[in-house]
Formats: structure tokens, C-alpha cells, sequence
């Protein structure tokens, strides 16, 4: 599975970084559960809308956690000025809860549908 993730260096620049997650191929035996534990223990998580055209401003993540986009098309702009456009199934994390931050911004003419989920500690869940 591929995401992105934004981070923010010493200096708290945000940035973009390509990440790759390698799933075991473990053997199944008949019956058993395909389900793998990623290993991310959640305090929050949850559907959000988002209407079309919203705008955040530069803003820090609330906490260290994934956003699964489910419709809609939202851009995000990081502190370098770089932006990606992610579309339905995009996947992000967002890791930089000091410095400027980002913005993101709904650029679909509907509104975007996201599903978010924050960790209880993100040091251990590197």
C-alpha cells in the first residue's frame, strides 16, 4: 500500500514523503481471519464532509494519524509550496502537528468525504 505523508522538518517546514507499507503474505488455513493487526492503537476516528470549496488555512494536524479520502477531490499545500491532489481512495498521513503546517482545500464541485483516525501515541507507531 502507498501513502503519503506530510511531515514537518527541525525547522517546522511541512513537507511531502512517498511511503510504501509491505503487507505479510501470511498462509492461510481454510476458515482462518485474513485480518493482519497494523499495529496503531486509535483515539479518535471517524467520517467527516467536507463542503466543496473550503478552504483551511495554514493549520498544524491535530495529532500524528491517517485520512482515507472517500469522495471528492481535495488538494494540500505543504510549506515548501509543493501541492498534491489527492482523488477518491487517496490515502494520507498527516505528521506535523508543529510549525506552520498546511492547507488543505476541497477543490471537487461536490463535497469531499473522509475518513480520519488519530493514534494514542505516535512515537511507537513508526
Amino acid at each position: 500500500m502507498r501513502y503519503v505523508e506530510i511531515y514537518a522538518d527541525p525547522e517546522g517546514v511541512s513537507h511531502f514523503r512517498d511511503t510504501k507499507v509491505d503487507f505479510p503474505s501470511p498462509e492461510l488455513p481454510p476458515g482462518a481471519s485474513p485480518i493482519i493487526d497494523s499495529g496503531f492503537a486509535q483515539t479518535m476516528a471517524g467520517f467527516i464532509s467536507v463542503p466543496s470549496g473550503w478552504d483551511s488555512g495554514w493549520h498544524n494536524s491535530p495529532g500524528d494519524g491517517y485520512a482515507i479520502l472517500l469522495h471528492g477531490v481535495v488538494e494540500i499545500e505543504v510549506g515548501t509550496g509543493e501541492v498534491r491532489r489527492f482523488t477518491t481512495g487517496g490515502i494520507w498521513r498527516s505528521t506535523d502537528v508543529l510549525g506552520r503546517g498546511h492547507i488543505s482545500r476541497v477543490v471537487s464541485d461536490e463535497d469531499a468525504v473522509v475518513y480520519m483516525a488519530t493514534f494514542n501515541d505516535s512515537e511507537n507507531n513508526r
